[in-house]
C-alpha cells in the first residue's frame, strides 16, 4: 500500500538523499587528498562513516545527533582528515607520493568520460528497476524487517538518540527481557538510518515520508554498487571498458540485490555490501602509499562498515585476503608483509578506537543470548554450485529458483580470460573464497557452520549476494574480452582497408563496447530488469492482492494510522496488534506504538503483559499501571497477519473482543482497522509488579 505523493515531493526527497549521502563524505574526502574516481567512489561510505561514528560519540556526551551536530560533526571530520594529509604529505617522498594510484590516471579523457555515463546510466537502469518493483516511491514493504528500519528511522529524527541502543527501543523499550535494567536494550548497527534520518529531516518540508526515505536509498543502490565497481576497476588500473561494463552489468544479477529487496528486506545489509569495493579501494591505496593520510581514510571507512552492518565489514575482508595475498606472492621486496602488517594493525586500531561503542555493542550482544536458529541449507553439493554459476535465485515464497544464463555466459568467458585480468587477478581469489563460504552454507546445518556464519545470520541470501560481488565483476570481464577480441579483430580489418586513420582507438573501443553490452542487454531481456522488478513488486502490493485486506500492510490499515497521526496528542502511545500492518504506527503516524516490529522474541515485559491481558484492563491493576505509565490512550488493530503467519486472524489474546469492551470507544473503522481510545482513566495505580515474567518466546 502506497502513501500518495506527489511526482515533485518524490523527486525531491530521492534529490535530498543523494546530496545527504554524497556531499559530507566528498567534504571529507577532499580534505583526506582524494580526488577524481577515487573521490567519487568513496564519498557515500565516507557519509555513512561519520554518521556512524558521531551518533554514538553525541550520545554519550548527551548531545543530540541532529542536521547542525552532524554538520558540525563533518567539519570536525574534516579538519581531522586535512590535518591528517598534511602531514602525510609531508612525511611521504617522492616516490611515494608517484605510486599514489590516484595521481595516475590509466584512461584518457574520453575514456573517463565514457565510464562516468555508464555509471550514471546504470543508476538509472537500476532506479528504474527498483522503482518499478515498488510501484511508487511511497510504497510500504510488506516484508518482516522493513517496520524496525523504517520506525527506527523516526525514532532518530524525533529523538536525535544516536547511541548504538536508542533505535531498538523502539521494540523493545522495557530491555531486552533478559534480565538487563529497562530501556537498556540491545546494540543493531544504525549508520543507515542516521542518515536515513537526517535525509528526513531534511526532505519532510518538501512531502517526504518514511516509507519514502527508505524507498530513496533503495532506489539509489544500484547506482551506488555500479559506482564502487568502476571505481574499484579504476583503483587496479583495469581498462575503461571493463570499468564501463561492470559498472552496467552489475544492475543485472537478481541475487546480489533485488532479491533481498523483497525478502526482508535486508537494506543495511545491502547498502554495506554495495560499498565493499570502497573498501578494497581505499585499502589498496593505503598499500600503495602507507601514511597517516591513508591510514585515516582506511579507518574511517572500516568503522563506518562496522556501524552500516558489521557482517559487511567481514565480507570486505573476506575480498581483501586475495588482494593481500597478490601484493606479497608478488613483490620482490623483503619485508613487504611485515611492513604491511604493522600498518594494517595500525590502522584497524585506529578504526576501533573510532568505532568503540560499535564495538562494545557489538560484543554486548554476541553475548547477549539473543535467539538465533539459522536458516534450512537449500540445496545440495551439486546444486549449490549450479545455482552460484548460474545466478540462480533460492527456491522460496519470494522466486521460483529461476537462473540467469547469460550472466552464467558471460561469468564463463570471463573464467576463460581469467589470466587477463591483470591487477585484478585476485578477484578471481575472492570469487573462489566467497564462493567456498556459500556453498558451506548452502549445504550444511552443522553447529559450528552456524556459528561461525552467525554475523551473516547463517543466511543463504546473504552469501549468495556476497558471492556475486566478484562474480559480476568476472562476468563484467567476460563481456570486457569479448570486446577485446572483436577490437583486435577489427583493427586488422581496418588496417588492411587503411581505415585506421578514420577509427581511432578510443572510438573503436568505445562503440565496440557499446556493441557487445547493447547485445548483452537485449539477450537478457534488458539486463534481466522485467524479472528482477517482478521480484520486488508482490513485496510492495504491486500488484495489489485480489483481496487487499490480506496484505501485511493493507490500505484501510494505513488509513487507520494516519487517521490516528491527526488525533493523537504529544507523547500519547497506542496499543497495538504485533501480528498486523500496524506496527507501522509510529513510522507513518508519529504516534509510539507498543508493538514496532513482528519479532515476538523478548518483548518488552509491559508488551507481553499488555498482549496477554489488556482486555482486563478494568480489573487488573498491572494492565492499568502499564497504561498509564506508557500514557497509551489509543487502541489500534488491523488485519491479517504478516508475510511469515498463515492466513487468517493472528490477533493477540488481550486484543480480542475490543468492541465489547466498556472502556474503549470506536473512533474510526474501516474495512481493515479499527481505532479505539480509551475512555476511563485511572486516577491512580499501584506501583509497577516487579514479577511480570520476562521470558524469550524465540525468534
Amino acid at each position: 500500500m502506497p502513501i500518495t505523493m506527489s511526482t515533485a515531493a518524490a523527486a525531491a526527497t530521492v534529490a535530498i538523499y543523494v546530496a545527504v549521502m554524497l556531499a559530507p563524505g566528498a567534504l571529507v574526502g577532499l580534505a583526506a587528498g582524494l580526488r577524481g574516481w577515487t573521490l567519487a567512489t568513496v564519498a557515500p561510505l565516507l557519509t555513512f562513516a561519520v554518521a556512524g561514528i558521531t551518533g554514538p560519540w553525541l550520545a554519550l556526551a548527551r548531545v543530540e545527533f541532529t542536521v547542525p551536530t552532524f554538520a558540525a560533526a563533518t567539519a570536525m571530520a574534516a579538519a581531522l582528515a586535512l590535518a591528517a594529509h598534511l602531514l602525510g604529505r609531508r612525511a611521504s617522498s617522492g616516490a611515494h607520493a608517484r605510486r599514489d594510484p590516484a595521481r595516475r590516471p590509466p584512461w584518457s579523457r574520453a575514456a573517463t568520460a565514457a565510464v562516468a555515463c555508464s555509471v550514471l546510466l546504470a543508476a538509472v537502469i537500476g532506479g528504474y528497476v527498483v522503482l518499478r518493483g515498488l510501484g511508487t516511491l511511497g510504497a510500504i514493504s510488506q516484508g518482516f524487517d522493513a517496520p524496525f528500519h523504517a520506525n527506527g528511522i523516526r525514532y532518530l529524527a524525533d529523538t536525535g538518540d544516536g547511541s548504538v541502543t536508542g533505535m531498538t527501543t523502539v521494540n523493545r523499550f522495557d530491555g531486552d527481557g533478559a534480565g538487563q535494567s529497562p530501556g537498556s536494550g540491545l546494540l543493531y548497527p544504525h549508520a543507515y538510518h542516521l542518515v536515513a534520518a537526517l535525509a528526513y529531516q531534511l526532505a519532510q518540508p518538501f512531502g517526504a515520508t518514511v516509507p519514502a526515505i527508505v524507498n530513496a536509498n533503495t532506489v539509489l543502490l544500484p547506482g551506488v554498487l555500479a559506482l564502487s565497481f568502476a571505481g574499484l576497476v579504476r583503483a587496479f588500473r583495469g581498462r575503461a571498458v571493463l570499468a564501463a561494463t561492470a559498472a552496467i552489468v552489475a544492475t543485472a544479477p537478481a541475487p546480489l540485490l533485488y532479491i533481498s529487496m523483497a525478502r526482508g528486506p535486508i537494506l543495511p545489509f545491502l547498502l554495506g555490501l554495495s560499498l565493499t569495493p570502497v573498501a578494497i579501494v581505499v585499502l589498496r591505496r593505503f598499500l600503495e602509499r602507507g601514511g597517516i593520510d591513508t591510514g585515516f581514510v582506511l579507518a574511517l571507512c572500516g568503522a563506518g562498515l562496522l556501524a552500516i552492518h558489521p557482517a559487511t565489514l567481514l565480507t570486505a575482508m573476506l575480498l581483501a585476503l586475495p588482494v593481500l595475498a597478490q601484493r606479497w606472492l608478488g613483490t620482490r621486496g623483503h619485508g613487504t608483509l611485515s611492513r604491511d602488517t604493522a600498518a594494517l594493525t595500525g590502522a584497524a586500531t585506529a578504526g576501533v578506537l573510532l568505532g568503540a561503542p560499535h564495538v562494545a555493542g557489538a560484543l554486548a550482544r554476541t553475548g547477549s543470548g539473543f535467539p538465533y536458529d539459522g536458516w534450512p541449507a537449500p540445496f545440495g553439493p551439486g546444486e549449490a554450485v549450479q545455482a552460484l554459476l548460474t545466478f540462480q535465485l533460492i527456491p522460496s515464497p519470494h522466486s521460483e529458483g529461476t537462473a540467469q544464463l547469460w550472466l552464467a555466459l558471460a561469468l564463463l568467458c570471463g573464467l576463460a580470460f581469467v589470466h587477463r585480468l591483470g591487477e585484478l587477478r585476485w578477484v578471481a581469489g575472492a570469487a573462489l573464497l566467497t564462493g567456498l563460504a556459500w556453498l558451506v552454507v548452502a549445504v550444511s546445518d552443522h553447529p559450528l557452520v552456524l556459528d561461525l556464519t552467525r554475523p551473516w545470520w547463517n543466511d543463504p541470501f546473504r552469501f549468495m549476494a556476497m558471492a556475486a560481488i566478484p562474480l559480476t565483476l568476472l562476468a563484467a570481464h567476460g563481456l570486457a574480452e569479448v570486446q577485446a577480441v572483436l577490437r583486435d579483430a577489427f583493427a586488422r580489418w581496418a588496417r588492411r582497408r587503411q581505415w585506421q586513420r578514420r577509427w581511432g582507438a578510443t572510438a573503436r573501443a568505445g562503440a565496440l563496447g557499446a556493441v557487445v553490452i547493447t547485445g548483452f542487454a537485449v539477450l537478457s531481456q534488458g539486463l534481466y530488469a522485467p524479472s528482477n522488478a517482478a521480484l520486488i513488486g508482490p513485496r510492495y502490493g504491486n500488484p495489489p492482492p485480489d483481496d487487499p485486506t490480506h496484505m501485511a500492510v493493507s490500505d484501510g490499515e494505513v488509513e487507520a494510522m494516519v487517521e490516528l497521526g491527526k488525533r493523537a496528542g504529544p507523547d500519547e502511545w497506542a496499543l497495538n496488534n504485533r501480528h498486523d500492518g500496524t506496527v507501522w504506527t509510529y513510522a507513518i503516524s508519529g504516534v509510539r506504538s507498543v508493538a514496532a516490529h513482528y519479532d515476538d522474541s523478548w518483548q518488552p515485559p509491559r508488551a507481553e503483559l499488555l498482549a496477554e491481558r489488556f482486555a482486563d484492563y478494568a480489573t487488573d491493576p498491572q494492565v492499568r499501571a502499564a497504561v498509564a505509565e506508557l500514557d497509551i490512550r489509543w487502541v489500534i488493530v488491523g488485519t491479517h497477519g504478516h508475510l511469515g503467519l498463515p492466513p487468517g486472524d493472528h490477533r493477540q489474546p488481550g486484543l480480542t473482543g475490543l468492541d465489547e469492551l466498556p472502556f474503549l470507544e470506536s473512533v474510526f473503522r474501516n474495512e481493515a482497522a479499527t481505532l479505539y481510545e480509551i475512555t476511563e482513566k485511572p486516577a491512580e495505580h499501584p506501583p509497577r509488579q516487579p514479577d511480570i515474567a520476562q521470558r524469550p518466546t524465540g525468534g
